[in-house]
């Protein structure tokens, strides 16, 4: 079996003919992906099996072209692309008995940019989520958020949010913190059941979205616009269980703004539904089992503007993206097929196998 990657063009519609990314199964592991907040870059982050402190990096353009394959002589453990082509790597690599943590940024031709070494100011503990944009980028670990000057890795800014992170990874489906196509805003998951965006000027907003109930409450942020203005958020609560009962679980589909005003779509017992807001922040989906359901995102209220059936034989979602101005989306069924769909016209344009299950991924203009 071979493990490979491949993009899609949406201004060429159809899935590329060979893959962007193809290796030996035996010889390396695919560690993740992650796309750019603009959609104009995918950063594919694979390990060497025999030597798992070596990480290669390859960043695919939206033309469904590789942009650079560099090898990284560490272990990344977090990492974000920008939409320049630029990736930034969290890594722990052990040396001797020391083990060094590093911020690694490589240029848009694969170059190493600036390393920064956090072994001394994280001591024992990690950063528990990264975000590079173009001219800033930040990261997050307990209560405390950092920002560096993308051009040459300068500390440009610390808050203390007095808010702790809270890890939002759910299995690796979501991003641990998001960042605005430039870096100059961060959103994390906090405690207490907030959403935080902090920006590099040290500005903090702190909100708590929509929940069913105030019992048995999680949270996950699904996605960003590119501002980091609007948020989409999957909230879960539950009724009280008395009497002895089951619990029943009640999942709301929030859109936040920075500024405090939340929306939502509410559910029922839906833990598998995918939720996620466009890049412009004016479009959401809730990819539902068997249908997509497109809405408009007003500050008052979400409009459902159009839903499409599943492609024929296909059920549930483990992964979704949506295109920048809402007119396609990507889901990754159960079946581990990847299709992608027009929403606005309800068409089924395309569908592929993803053996590995890797989490889809977008980048298109449309």
């Amino acid at each position: 079996m071979t493990l490979y990657e491949r993009s899609y063009s949406f201004l060429d519609p159809n899935w590329s003919d060979d893959p962007v990314v193809e290796n030996d199964e035996g010889t390396r592991t695919h560690l993740g992906q992650v796309r750019s907040a603009g959609q104009q870059y995918i950063a594919v982050i694979i390990q060497e099996i025999t030597d798992t402190e070596n990480t290669i990096v390859k960043v695919i353009s939206k033309d469904a072209t590789e942009k650079y394959e560099v090898s990284v002589n560490k272990h990344a453990v977090l990492w974000d692309v920008n939409d320049n082509g630029e990736v930034l790597l969290y890594t722990e690599t052990q040396s001797g008995e020391t083990l060094v943590k590093e911020l690694v940024c490589l240029s848009s031709t694969g170059t190493v940019k600036w390393t920064v070494d956090l072994s001394s100011e994280l001591g024992e503990g990690s950063v528990g989520g990264i975000e590079i944009g173009t001219q800033w980028a930040g990261i997050v670990y307990n209560d405390i958020v950092k920002f560096y000057d993308v051009s040459d890795g300068s500390e440009v800014q610390t808050v203390d949010t007095d808010i702790n992170w809270v890890s939002n990874s759910n299995g690796g489906l979501y991003q641990e913190c998001y960042g605005s196509n430039d870096g100059f805003t961060l959103v994390y998951k906090g405690s207490d059941d907030k959403v935080v965006f902090v920006n590099k000027d040290g500005d903090i907003w702190a909100h708590e979205p929509l929940f069913y109930s105030s019992y048995i409450r999680r949270l996950w942020i699904t996605g960003r616009d590119i501002y980091c203005g609007r948020v989409s958020v999957i909230t879960r609560s539950s009724t009280s269980g008395s009497g002895g009962g089951m619990y029943d679980y009640h999942h709301w589909y929030n859109i936040m703004w920075r500024t405090g005003e939340k929306i939502k779509v509410a559910g029922n017992n839906t833990p598998d539904y995918k939720w996620l807001i466009s890049p412009c922040g004016e479009w959401a989906v809730l990819a539902q089992n068997s249908k997509i359901v497109l809405y408009y995102a007003k500050q008052t209220e979400l409009v459902e503007i159009n839903s499409v059936d599943y492609a024929s034989g296909q059920s549930g979602q483990q992964s979704i993206d949506l295109s920048f101005y809402g007119k396609y989306a990507i889901v990754l069924h159960d079946s581990n097929e990847v299709y992608a769909y027009q929403l606005k016209d309800g068409v089924v344009k395309d569908s592929l196998s993803n053996p590995l299950q890797s989490r889809a991924v977008m980048v298109c203009s449309d």
